[in-house]
């Protein structure tokens, strides 16, 4: 996963929660806590962007790291286990009636008492989100740009113009815009909308264009199948020259 995924689902589950926990306690995740025991300067720029304290648990105890673990082994089996999906939205929906009806309101053998009361309690001590501006992630990646005039990026291909075919250019996702800007050489050659989907086709017509008018100058009629070549002039020969064959 990369830091930049880590940091939106934060975000989105931040709103979902309806406020951010004062503290968050993480696995050594390498999007987290890097080697040798630092912490992953832009992950602890984004905890102070929305104000949470940062903790670890210690390395080699499972006692900690169990307390994560045991919930997701407990989403596959009351949840997942045996249902189908047909799509995203259905799959949200189904998720959502299972947190009404049952995850929230079951009776834990730990603290024998309901996740919806155990909310009431916690809920007032989240700190606030609203009106924080969404953390700004750059995604950057070198990428080669084809014959056609297009690179691909995140499994989707955006158009350039014809003039940097065979460049090495930079592509930078900026997800809180949703726009996917190229440069060559620190210069912006291209601005696209960010794709909602992989396997999408992005395309300027202007880049389309320039491809176009570039093929017809560099195009060149076809070879005739056949050629006659000579003067075109017959030569004129006097009449006794065919008597004297003749004769």
């Amino acid at each position: 996963m990369r830091v930049d995924t880590l940091i939106r689902c934060h975000e989105r589950g931040f709103v979902a929660l309806g406020g951010c926990p004062q503290t968050i306690l993480y696995d050594n995740m390498k999007q987290v806590r890097l080697e040798r025991g630092r912490l992953n300067p832009l992950f602890v720029d984004f905890a102070g962007h929305v104000g949470f304290a940062i903790r670890t648990h210690r390395v080699r105890r499972p006692r900690t790291k169990g307390k994560v673990e045991r919930m997701v082994e407990y989403l596959q089996e009351s949840f997942l286990r045996g249902r189908t999906f047909a799509d995203l939205a259905d799959g949200q929906w189904q998720l959502t009636q299972w947190l009404d009806q049952v995850a929230n309101v079951r009776l834990p053998a730990t603290t024998q008492r309901r996740p919806l009361d155990l909310w009431q309690v916690e809920a007032p001590h989240l700190l606030p989100v609203t009106g924080v501006p969404a953390y700004p992630v750059t995604t950057r990646a070198l990428r080669k740009v084809s014959s056609e005039c297009w690179v691909h990026f995140q499994g989707v291909r955006y158009s350039l113009p014809p003039t940097q075919v065979g460049q090495s250019v930079l592509v930078e996702l900026h997800s809180a815009q949703g726009r996917v800007v190229i440069r060559a050489d620190a210069v912006i050659v291209a601005d696209h909308p960010q794709a909602t989907a992989r396997g999408a086709t992005v395309s300027d017509p202007a880049h389309l264009a320039a491809l176009w008018q570039l093929t017809l100058a560099q195009s060149t009629p076809p070879p005739s199948p056949w050629q006659l070549s000579g003067s075109g002039q017959v030569e004129a020969r006097p009449l006794s020259v065919y008597e004297a064959v003749g004769a």
